[in-house]
């Protein structure tokens, strides 16, 4: 599969963000179809997606767990993590939980950064 430019712009008809060269931090993606790679991607823009994403798991528990993670702490999230989070975010709902609770296998190769920083916004919702 090749890529469609059109300005500045770029059209990867694939895997993301395997198509972006970027090594798998939590396994292999699920999204399909055309990501659109900016030059110079607007960061505020990527935080809407990962919010919205976060927001919208599909089970109450992640939303809760997930989308409570990323509201509260999104502003403070490096461009690496940002990353690392929208990769994150590909993984489905009963994996990211059961490495929540710290249940193997986790992935060859996997970003742990996020997967802890998830885990104790989680363990201080529990204190609290």
């Amino acid at each position: 599969m090749g890529q469609l430019r059109s300005g500045s712009d770029t059209f990867i008809p694939c895997f993301r963000p395997a198509a972006l060269g970027k090594k798998f931090l939590f396994g292999v993606s699920r999204s399909f179809g055309f990501w659109i790679v900016h030059s110079g991607m607007d960061r505020e823009i990527q935080r809407k997606r990962i919010k919205y994403r976060a927001t919208h798991r599909g089970t109450k528990e992640a939303d809760a767990i997930i989308g409570g993670f990323v509201t509260a702490n999104i502003q403070d999230l490096s461009d690496d993590q940002l990353d690392a989070l929208e990769v994150f975010l590909d993984c489905s709902d009963p994996d990211i939980s059961d490495w929540l609770r710290g249940a193997p296998p986790l992935p060859d190769g996997t970003n742990l950064e996020i997967l802890e920083l998830v885990q104790t916004y989680q363990k201080n919702l529990l204190t609290d």
